[in-house]
């Protein structure tokens, strides 16, 4: 049963659309809540409260579109893995082209609207089903006077597809973890962003996906500590990049990516500690480029740790991939360096393919958990990053102080650890997951289930001397 929440302009049609969905319950889908045209500024908090699977949002005439990109774009930030059915009036040549211009921003942030010429219950019905797809959203393109584009970064979350995000400039299947400033928590991120794709994530086939995780960060090779994985000093990242042009290339690249024994569809490609200090970090663009692409070929995802700045390590990278993450923090100096950041993004036709990634972010469930004692307290608060013009498609709370340290010490990362503490976090890199690829649901379910019961009390108290740092 998927569940809708209303906002349009008519309330006959909310009216007539809830009886008719009443009336036949082999529809599947059933209706929260409706929002009228009085009500638009409850519309982030009725998703916060009823949860829904589809917001059907809907405007009378095109004059309303620029108000309706403000709303809906807060939305798709708030909420990235809510399926958002935008329904707007027929534009044409005759439409203005500053209008124009607003529904291409709204198409190149992932939401893709449907032109309709009445509101038809039928074919609202149909939509929910089958959402619109860029390709027939690209008209607005010629109308524009563009060139069609290809590299608009969308992601179907209603069946949550398998299928991966494509770009004509990136490999297929690649994932960059950037950040603009050291300390942001990108490799944590990139490790626990891997570990939960091989551990909740499957393939068409039904089964469980095949991921690889390359250490690319030269300025702190991280990595290979956070998963306790032994120094190999034959095969590994820096060996694989050497022999890239020669006929050894295949042979090393097979056995430089270690299957991680925690998880062993999980290969890391990582550097050994000692070549940090002791070993000048060789690579070029060609012999990255031949890395990731046979890397792309072998595995069903491919994550990479980038260095924290845009720089020769970090290029190709970058270049590479079909979908960049940018992890940002809300601390002044690393919003500063990601705004510089951002432009170099731009200039180099990356930023059509990056999504912000807001690590630490202030999730109240989880700090009211955790209490005081474990919480940092931001010198930004994140009603103000938009000041910045910083745009969020993603959030990872705080994770507690203890669980990273006894990560570090265990090698048992965030993604493994039975810690309560640990729930929450776990399920933000999981809806990440689902938004994008496809999930184990059963799995999703037990440890929603479980953090609800860590919510009501059942088990908060097992872990009182275990949150103490």
């Amino acid at each position: 049963m998927k569940h809708i929440l209303l906002n349009t302009f008519s309330k006959d049609f909310d009216a007539s659309f809830e009886t008719y969905l009443k009336e036949n319950p082999q529809e599947q889908l059933t209706i929260d809540y409706n929002l009228s045209a009085y009500e638009k500024e409850e519309l982030e908090d009725s998703i916060d409260n009823f949860d829904p699977d589809v917001l059907v949002y809907a405007i009378e005439t095109t004059k309303e579109v620029s108000e309706a990109r403000k709303q809906l774009l807060r939305v798709h930030n708030r909420f990235p893995t809510l399926q958002i059915l935008l329904l707007m009036p027929v534009v044409d040549r005759a439409t203005t082209k500053l209008e124009l211009k607003v529904v291409d921003e709204i198409i190149n942030h992932g939401i893709y609207p449907a032109f309709i010429r009445s509101l038809n219950i039928k074919n609202v019905i149909d939509l929910i089903r089958n959402a619109p797809t860029l390709e027939q959203v690209s008209f607005i393109d010629d109308l524009l006077g563009k060139n069609r584009r290809s590299n608009v970064l969308k992601v179907d979350t209603s069946n949550y597809s398998e299928e991966r995000v494509k770009s004509s400039i990136g490999v297929n299947n690649i994932i960059a973890v950037h950040s603009s400033k050291p300390g942001s928590g990108k490799s944590t991120f990139s490790t626990n962003l891997a570990l939960a794709l091989a551990l909740y994530s499957n393939n068409s086939d039904g089964q469980k996906l095949k991921v690889g995780l390359i250490d690319g960060d030269s300025q702190n090779y991280s990595v290979g500590v956070m998963l306790a994985i032994q120094d190999n000093l034959r095969y590994n990242l820096l060996t694989a990049l050497e022999h890239a042009k020669t006929p050894q290339s295949e042979a090393y690249f097979n056995k430089s990516f270690i299957s991680y024994d925690e998880v062993p569809n999980l290969y890391t490609l990582t550097v050994p500690n000692q070549y940090y200090t002791k070993k000048d970090f060789k690579d070029s663009s060609e012999n990255y480029e031949i890395l990731l692409k046979w890397a792309s070929k072998h595995f069903d995802v491919v994550v990479v740790d980038t260095n924290s700045r845009y720089d020769r390590h970090s290029e190709p990278l970058l270049k590479m991939a079909s979908r960049v993450l940018e992890i940002v923090t809300l601390d002044p100096n690393n919003i500063a360096n990601t705004l510089r950041g951002a432009e170099t993004l731009r200039n180099n036709h990356i930023m059509s393919r990056t999504q912000y990634v807001l690590n630490q972010a202030s999730i109240s469930e989880y700090e009211n958990y955790l209490g005081d004692k474990h919480r940092v307290k931001s010198l930004v608060s994140e009603e103000d990053i938009t000041d910045y013009d910083i745009r969020i498609n993603y959030r990872i709370p705080e994770i507690c102080r203890t669980i990273l340290l006894n990560s570090m010490k265990t090698g048992i990362p965030l993604m493994l650890s039975k810690e309560n503490a640990a729930i929450l976090p776990q399920l933000y890199f999981l809806k990440f997951i689902k938004d994008n690829y496809t999930i184990d649901e059963e799995k999703f379910r037990k440890i929603q289930e479980k953090w609800n019961e860590i919510l009501d009390g059942d088990e908060a108290s097992q872990d009182d001397t275990k949150l103490t740092d």
